[in-house]
């Protein structure tokens, strides 16, 4: 069939010609750009592909070929397999041999998709995309320097395209954020309550006790009985654990917050000096031994007067985003104090 598309081609060049007005319509258009948008595997599309373009770029077009790979864990069977190797095959040649048909060639795999409609979608979106992006017109095979590790090889002249796509509806966005915002406001009057709890004891325990009485020199644990107990520490690192993995949830780019994501590397940095600086005898003890180190270190590796350190680079603060993040500090900073009232400290 591909055999005999090529000659059918030919053959229409003697007669009647029905690309004839296709092609004036081209060579009337300044700087024409023609997507060819071809299944790799059937005999029509795959035989006619070569000698169409040729003619296409003869009146001057810049032609992008978007070629459907077949799906090879599907229904396709081992001609069609054989069509697009022998198509894959002619436009490597091609390439090799500078020929200057194409401006780009991007194959579409079929397999991802899934379904003919999910991929009926997902193609348009890649082609529409295509055309969207600044500066479209250049070869993306030639953006490469194939004499570098980032670039393709010369035989694969080849871009992949994604022929999967994610559909965000704006009322889902919405709804996200606003729930954001109220989990916020509930967290923020929570941290500020607990913060003003510590100051209400600290504030007592000054003003009613010396540390330097005989009482609390009596009565002081001693430094073993001081450790954070296993149940207080697993508690406290819980807790960590939650911030952690708030920081780290998808949502925070999607509502424009980026500084999240910083805070959540130093936070893990910081467990990584823990883990190393440590012994235990078993896991339990483990967990145990690097909440004990990691709360003090965290304290002082993250505090309210270096949030600036977190402020996205390139986008800057969003709405609501430096004092987000000032309350997960703070709210560390009270995990802190917390670790010292019940475990390094005892009045």
């Amino acid at each position: 069939m591909r055999a005999l598309t090529k000659a059918i081609t030919r053959m229409s060049e003697h007669g009647s010609d029905p690309l004839d007005t296709i092609i004036q319509s081209i060579a009337n258009t300044n700087e024409p750009e023609v997507a060819v948008v071809v299944g790799l595997g059937g005999g029509t599309g795959s035989g006619i592909l070569i000698d169409l373009v040729e003619r296409i770029g003869e009146a001057g077009a810049n032609v992008t070929l978007f070629g459907i790979l077949p799906n090879p864990s599907g229904d396709d069977g081992a001609d069609v397999l054989a069509n697009a190797y022998a198509t894959l095959s002619e436009l490597e040649y091609l390439a090799l041999t500078d020929a200057g048909l194409f401006r780009n060639r991007i194959l579409l795999p079929y397999d991802p998709a899934v379904s003919d409609d999910n991929f009926d979608k997902a193609a348009c979106y890649t082609i529409s995309s295509f055309y969207n992006i600044h500066e479209y017109q250049s070869n993306t095979y030639k953006d490469f320097d194939e004499n570098t590790d980032n670039g393709p090889p010369a035989f694969a002249p080849f871009t992949i395209g994604s022929t999967r796509y994610l559909h965000y509806l704006k009322e889902d966005y919405d709804q996200i954020e606003e729930k954001f915002r109220k989990f916020f406001d509930i967290k923020r009057d929570h941290v500020d309550i607990e913060s003003d709890l510590y100051d209400k004891i600290e504030s007592f325990i000054e003003s009613n006790y010396n540390p330097e009485s005989d009482y609390l020199r009596s009565t002081a644990a001693s430094p073993e009985d001081a450790k954070l107990s296993n149940e207080k520490a697993l508690d406290l690192r819980d807790r960590l654990n939650r911030i952690e993995d708030l920081l780290n949830e998808p949502f925070m780019k999607e509502i424009g917050f980026f500084s999240p994501a910083k805070l959540a590397k130093t936070v893990s940095d910081v467990k990584d000096d823990s883990k190393g600086a440590v012994s235990w005898d078993n896991e339990r003890n483990k967990a145990a031994a690097v909440a004990r180190d990691l709360i003090p270190r965290l304290a002082d590796a993250v505090n309210p007067n270096n949030v600036t350190e977190f402020e996205p680079a390139d986008e800057g603060w969003n709405s609501g985003e430096r004092e987000f993040i000032k309350k997960v500090i703070e709210e560390f900073e009270l995990i802190a104090r917390r670790w010292n009232c019940t475990g390094s400290q005892s009045y």
